[in-house]
């Protein structure tokens, strides 16, 4: 069985997603297309601080607020099974990510 977490240079991260809605069966919908430019970028980013971290990008018909703006991004960081430790960890290299890719 696959862990929960990953380990990188002796420390555990909890796995990271992102959710992408493109609110297809909804009036006013998220512009996607931006959303998920910014999406790639971190993602592509956080595997090259943390190789396989990432688990890619989930697309969803829905509009989790991301209709709202054109950079809104929902980022899943671990499970209930992750220790709060884990999830800080990854929360801080989501915070490396965006530092790096978005400067």
């Amino acid at each position: 069985k696959e862990p929960n977490f990953i380990t990188n240079e002796g420390k555990e991260y909890a796995y990271i997603a992102f959710v992408v809605a493109n609110g297809e069966n909804y009036t006013y919908k998220p512009n996607w297309q931006e959303n998920y430019k910014i999406a790639k970028l971190l993602n592509d980013k956080l595997n090259e601080l943390c190789p396989g971290i990432s688990k890619g990008i989930i697309f969803k018909d829905k509009r989790f607020n991301q209709h709202v703006s054109d950079s809104c991004l929902l980022i899943e960081m671990g499970n209930e099974k992750n220790t709060l430790g884990q999830v800080e960890a990854s929360a801080e290299l989501v915070a490396q990510a965006f530092s790096q890719a978005l400067s």
